[in-house]
């Protein structure tokens, strides 16, 4: 699951959690436009 993963990330580097939650959110988008 995508937020387990986010928790481990997080204590590594929460720049590389907020560009993982970004790139989510914008294939979220993506499929809402496609589907």
């Amino acid at each position: 699951m995508p937020g387990l993963f986010a928790c481990g990330v997080l204590e590594d580097d929460p720049m590389r959690l907020n560009r993982i939650m970004l790139y989510i959110v914008f294939v979220f988008r993506i499929f809402r436009v496609v589907g």
